[in-house]
């Protein structure tokens, strides 16, 4: 069985399209957890966290999770893709790496320190973390939505 252009083309712009959906639903996440943390920050919100902080909670730190973990294969294996690593994400894991050395533009803790540390910061949910979470996820957010970019362009036939 032969698999012709039309079928890779389809294929790339079907992971493309799959990788749009988890970045929308990232970036949504992130939004609600940076709204949060600012609002807290402020004093306009104390107590308890809502449900649907709560989802973009886990659903942001599941994200950290993993992706620390695609970022460590990638570093370990920079030539080749690393197994169980979609090529979208591994993409992503570059840009973050090459993030990282750009101290210009990504300068939050998320970038300077390890994904494991900001996590932790995450999950400690305390007021003196509130700037620092608020930094790393603004610039994560920044991060994500040039991968998204050029997931839209591939869908709409730009890329």
């Amino acid at each position: 069985m032969t698999v012709g252009p039309e079928e890779i083309t389809m294929s790339v712009r079907w992971l493309s399209y799959q990788s749009f959906q988890y970045s929308q639903q990232l970036i949504s996440a992130l939004n609600t957890l940076i709204i949060d943390l600012k609002l807290r920050e402020s004093g306009k919100v104390s107590g308890e966290i809502s449900t649907k902080v709560a989802e973009a909670f886990e659903s942001v730190d599941g994200f950290l999770e993993a992706f620390d973990s695609i970022v460590s294969r990638v570093e370990q294996s920079q030539s080749s893709s690393p197994l169980g690593t979609s090529a979208r994400m591994r993409e992503l894991g570059m840009r973050y790496l090459k993030a990282r050395r750009n101290s210009k533009k990504f300068r939050s803790e998320l970038f300077t320190q390890t994904i494991s540390r900001f996590r932790g910061q995450l999950q400690s949910h305390t007021s003196g973390d509130r700037k620092t979470l608020i930094s790393g996820l603004e610039e994560m957010r920044t991060l994500i939505e040039e991968h998204f970019n050029e997931d839209i362009s591939e869908i709409v036939g730009e890329g």
